[in-house]
């Protein structure tokens, strides 16, 4: 996706086209915590503890860049992978043995699958 978005600046650049990625960390949605024993809150509190800025990410973080790379502001944006984490990735892979990750088998990933 990376590859992608960088291609695409480089291609439609002339047109003033502006293509950029957000790179969302893990993001305290149902997604995420519907599969986690103790559900929203404990995802909460586990996520909010493996990031540099001690809060679980929300919708609301990644809508937030999504506005600006939306807006004016961002008129010279092009060609970026917009990492939204909190931190998590220019802190590495600290973690030690904590997990929250007891994912059920049947666990298949994107949005698509059913309730």
């Amino acid at each position: 996706m990376i590859h992608l978005t960088r291609c695409a600046a480089v291609e439609l650049g002339k047109d003033r086209i502006r293509v950029n990625c957000i790179c969302p960390g893990g993001i305290n949605t149902p997604l995420l915590h519907k599969h986690i024993p103790g559900g929203e809150e404990v995802t909460r509190q586990f996520l909010g503890t493996i990031r540099p800025i001690p809060k679980a990410g929300t919708g609301d973080d990644i809508a937030g860049m999504a506005l600006y790379l939306a807006s004016n502001d961002a008129e010279w944006v092009s060609g970026t992978a917009m990492v939204v984490d909190g931190g998590f990735v220019a802190r590495g892979s600290q973690l030690g043995q904590q997990s929250l990750f007891d994912v059920p088998p049947k666990w298949s990933g994107p949005s698509f699958e059913k309730d």
